[in-house]
């Protein structure tokens, strides 16, 4: 994602993966099916902000192999001069090479808090998820 690459991350995802945001703000989808559906939310990212990074605090594996979790920092600047920096744990189901499950916890308030309405829209391309 740093790399302003959604393709290639996109395709770390199976075509049949979800993603689930359960605290997701009004507004922003709480549930992503598809590959394509991920491809369209995270395609505004290049376009919308100057830099990105998301350092990864830690990786812990579940007794499940299939389960990992990945607790990392988002840290977004867009061009309009807002910034975007919370916490996130990720809920990982990896099958075959592929993300087939993604649960992420974030904090909403932050997103809401940190983003103009116009900024949020066309950093996640809210108008093409659906």
């Amino acid at each position: 994602m740093s790399r302003y690459d959604i393709d290639t991350v996109a395709d770390c995802f199976a075509e049949d993966a979800v993603q689930e945001m359960p605290f997701a703000p009004p507004g922003f989808p709480n549930r992503l099916d598809g590959r394509e559906a991920l491809r369209k939310l995270y395609g505004g990212l290049p376009e919308a902000n100057r830099s990105m990074s998301f350092p990864v605090r830690s990786v812990r594996p579940f007794a499940d192999p299939e389960w990992v979790l990945v607790e990392f920092d988002g840290k977004i600047e867009q061009f309009s001069g807002a910034v975007y920096d919370n916490h996130y744990f990720g809920f990982f189901r990896v099958l075959d090479g592929q993300i087939r499950h993604y649960r992420e916890i974030f904090n909403p308030l932050v997103l809401t808090g940190s983003m103009s309405e116009a900024d949020r829209e066309s950093t996640f391309s809210l108008h093409s998820a659906g």
